[in-house]
């Protein structure tokens, strides 16, 4: 966590932006991503929730809202992210390179499919 940056104002002004522009997906992914960046996880899962009520294909947000769930420890509804972030976006170079490590790190039973998703990283 970046120790210098003021999260609160920058936070507090997002937050009066999306009162005015309730639908504005951008303006709660930048709130989202500065939620995680400070370590409140449930707020960046509202937002991330928010935004894929507004655009519920959003791969990018799918990956997020997957690294909050790996940091709760929450597997099975990372895992399940992950693989929502690749339906809509099956060349999410990031998505790829998680959901190998994901296979790698925690499931051991399935290293070959650790090997497919790191290939599949090295085609696109």
């Amino acid at each position: 966590m970046n120790k210098n940056k003021n999260y609160t104002n920058e936070i507090n002004e997002l937050s009066k932006k999306i009162v005015k522009e309730p639908a504005n997906a951008e303006l709660y992914q930048k709130r989202a991503d500065l939620f995680f960046e400070k370590e409140q996880i449930e707020n960046a899962l509202n937002d991330y929730n928010k935004i894929l009520e507004i655009n519920p294909k959003d791969s990018d947000t799918f990956y997020k809202r997957a690294l909050c769930f790996l940091h709760q420890n929450k597997l099975d509804k990372a895992f399940k992210d992950f693989g929502l972030a690749l339906e809509c976006n099956t060349k999410n170079i990031n998505v790829l390179l998680l959901y190998g490590h994901f296979f790698k790190s925690n499931r051991a039973d399935n290293v070959d499919n650790a090997i497919y998703w790191f290939k599949k990283v090295l085609e696109n």
